[in-house]
C-alpha cells in the first residue's frame, strides 16, 4: 500500500465530520473514494477510443503545432490542410 498526503478545505472537512461517527470513519470513506476515482481513471474504459479513421488530437491543433512555412510538397504534420482551413475561412 502507498501512503500519499491529500490537502482538503478545512471547512469541508467540518462539514463532512458531521456525517461520520469519528474521525477514522471519514478517513476510511475518504481513502475508498480517492481509490474508486484513481481506478476508474486507471481503467481501459476511461481512456478515449479511437476507430481506424480517427485521430486523437484534431488536425487543426497539430498544424499549430508546427506553425509556419511548409517544409516539403507532402507536408507530414498536416500544415496543408491548416492552410486550406484558413483560405475556406478567409474567402
Amino acid at each position: 500500500m502507498c501512503t500519499i498526503n491529500i490537502t482538503l478545505n478545512d471547512a469541508l472537512v467540518k462539514k463532512a465530520r458531521l456525517n461520520f461517527a469519528d474521525d477514522k470513519a471519514l478517513q476510511q470513506w475518504a481513502q475508498q473514494v480517492v481509490e474508486a476515482v484513481l481506478e476508474y481513471y486507471s481503467s481501459p474504459k476511461a481512456q478515449p477510443s479511437m476507430g481506424e479513421d480517427e485521430q486523437a488530437i484534431p488536425d487543426v491543433v497539430l498544424n499549430l503545432l508546427g506553425a509556419g512555412l511548409p517544409i516539403a510538397d507532402d507536408d507530414l504534420n498536416g500544415r496543408a490542410s491548416f492552410y486550406k482551413y484558413l483560405e475556406e475561412k478567409y474567402k
